[in-house]
């Protein structure tokens, strides 16, 4: 019974998948779009199948017979197809990329990492045993190594995957043997133990290359990484180790220039980053001096590397990784200036390199019109610039000096550029000497006097703010939205002018004298800005002007009122509800002015 059963559910299947060939068949034909002789494609007839008719018909077919079509399916109430959804297209992350390399070939991973560590358990016990002498320990390593690097090149041309794990198994193999050498019977000096190394590392650097596997090459630059703390030198040589660093980063660039492989170029720059830490502070001033040195050479290369990957893919997934490499070869460049330079060179350094990199991305710009890199490494340029700032200037000085540094960096954005969307991001930069001002804010200086350097400071960030979110308010077209950056830059000048009116009568005034004239001169400037948001249909000046007024009264009733004397609450409660009040007959004259025009 259970074999008849089977037999007709199998006969059933055939069936319905003979039907479901015929059904394909017809939708291939109707997308494909044919047309009868008289060249108008074919109407479908008034049956009720009609109405299952899909949009891509309509896409296929000319657009004279799209519209015939649609006319014809209206004068016969068939209801227009919808139109079809694009599908979402997930990105995956890199750590979803990771999961898929762990997953593919698992268990050739896992075997050859228990081939590792059941070589180096073999060759440490036939070590121990003495089973045969120090060379032939030394050829038997070297041999399995070899052997395994020639087993991943026969397989990489039929499974890539599995290839590459036998290569880096190799040449992992070499390392460890060359290392037992070195360590235990000092077979090998410093200098041929690296070149050996480096030799298997450079074939893995090689297939990658020849069968296009950017993993291959990350696992050979993490092995060049790790080769040199292989060699257990008698006294670390920092000219050597950099030298050698270079050819490592030389090569990796080479892979990159001919893979297109952004990870590369980034992990290039970390290794050179890691390598620098023991030479800072621990070294001798010879060593630093060198490893400056061999800094400004790295970012020269790391700098080049990067505009010629900018030209070559200019594609939008390559250029967070771009940026990131740009941002943190800066980052390198100035660490070295930071520790191993003289103070009385620092400034001078990060000018030149400022110079550098925003001339040549300007170059880049004139002759490809592609402004990424221009933005880029003007942002890196803007970022040396700060640091020669700092260096040389501090206090109030250096307030003022970032405050103009950032305001010409927005002003040339704006005109310059005519880019407010940049001239916006750019904005960001107040932030530095914002911050900065709250020193002058809060200094002491003021409980006396105006005329000291924290007065200036204020004075020019007021005014810089001010006249920065004009620029970018009258360099936006017709058409569009009032930038938030103006909107922000414009009240931050607001604000900062209302700290210096409530600083300096404070400086020179009794405290009631000076908190009735702050609060007066607050009031008039926010009926200002209220009735003429009002009158010009402004409603953000109008809210600034009411968040003001609101501010003035929440202070009158809840501070005010218990510290001022009573003849200072008497004449500054006065003086602001008169304010106040004067706004009724302002909109009534408004009022009365739009019921005549009427």
């Amino acid at each position: 019974m259970g074999v008849l059963l089977a037999i007709l559910v199998g006969v059933y299947a055939f069936y319905l998948g003979i039907k479901l060939t015929r059904l394909e068949n017809e939708v291939n034909h109707l997308r494909s779009g044919q047309v009868q002789e008289t060249g108008v494609p074919v109407v479908p007839p008034t049956q009720p199948e009609t109405q299952q008719l899909s949009s891509a018909f309509i896409d296929a077919a000319a657009p004279e017979a799209a519209d015939l079509y649609a006319s014809r399916a209206q004068a016969q109430g068939v209801p227009p197809p919808a139109a079809p959804q694009q599908p979402m297209v997930y990105e995956p992350t890199g750590a979803d990329r990771f999961l898929a390399w762990l997953k593919e070939d698992f268990f050739v991973k896992l075997g050859a990492f228990l081939l590792i560590i059941a070589f180096g358990w073999f060759v440490n016990y036939a070590f121990a045993n003495n089973w045969i002498g120090p060379m032939g320990r030394i050829v038997l390593g070297l041999v399995a190594g070899v052997l395994f690097m020639t087993l991943g090149v026969w397989r990489i041309p039929i499974q890539k995957h599995q290839g590459a794990i036998f290569t880096v198994l190799g040449s992992t193999v070499v390392l460890i043997t060359v290392f037992a050498a070195r360590e235990v019977y000092d077979f090998f000096t410093p200098a041929t133990a690296l070149g050996l190394m480096f030799a298997s590392v450079v074939f893995v650097a090689f297939v990658s290359v020849r069968y296009h596997r950017p993993e291959l090459a990350f696992a050979g630059l993490v092995l060049a990484g790790i080769a040199p703390f292989l060699t257990n030198p008698p006294e670390p040589n920092t000219l050597t180790l950099l030298s050698y660093l270079m050819l490592v980063v030389l090569g990796t660039l080479w892979v990159v220039r001919l893979t297109g492989s952004n990870v590369l170029t980034f992990s290039a720059l970390l290794l050179a980053f890691f390598y620098s830490l023991p030479l800072w502070g621990m070294g001798g001033r010879e060593d630093e001096l060198i490893g400056l040195l061999f800094a400004f050479a790295f970012t020269a290369v790391f700098f080049v590397s990067n505009i010629v990957g900018i030209l070559q893919r200019p594609a939008p997934e390559a250029r967070q990784g771009q940026i990131i490499t740009a941002v943190f070869t800066a980052v390198y460049l100035m660490s070295w200036i930071m520790v191993a330079a003289s103070p009385q060179w620092q400034s001078l350094l990060y000018i030149a390199w400022m110079l550098v990199f925003s001339s040549g991305a300007f170059v880049v710009y004139v002759h490809t019109n592609y402004r990424v890199p221009f933005y880029i490494y003007s942002a890196v340029g803007v970022l040396l610039m700060g640091a020669a700032t700092a260096v040389e200037l501090d206090g109030a000085l250096l307030t003022i000096a970032y405050t103009l540094e950032a305001a010409t960096i927005v002003l040339l954005a704006a005109v310059l550029l005519r880019d407010v969307q940049v001239a916006q991001r750019l904005s960001l930069l107040f932030a530095v000497p914002v911050v900065l001002s709250l020193e002058h804010i809060t200094s002491y200086a003021w409980r006396d006097s105006i005329t000291h350097e924290h007065f200036f400071a204020l004075v020019i960030l007021t005014v810089t703010l001010m006249v920065s979110g004009l620029v970018l308010l009258g360099a936006k077209k017709a058409g569009e939205a009032t930038p938030v950056a103006a909107q922000v830059l414009s009240i931050g000048g607001v604000a900062y002018l209302l700290i210096l009116v409530w600083l300096m009568t404070h400086a020179i005034m009794p405290d009631d004298s000076a908190t009735f004239v702050s609060l007066v001169i607050y009031t008039i400037l926010g009926l200002a800005f209220f009735i003429r948001g009002k009158l010009e249909d402004d409603m953000p000046l109008a809210t600034l002007g009411g968040v003001l007024l609101g501010l003035v009264v929440a202070r009158l009733l809840l501070i005010d009122v218990w510290q001022m004397e009573l003849f200072g609450r008497v004449i500054t409660f006065g003086a602001v509800g008169v304010l106040l009040i004067s706004t009724a007959f302002i909109g009534k004259g408004k009022q009365q002015t739009d019921v005549i025009q009427e």
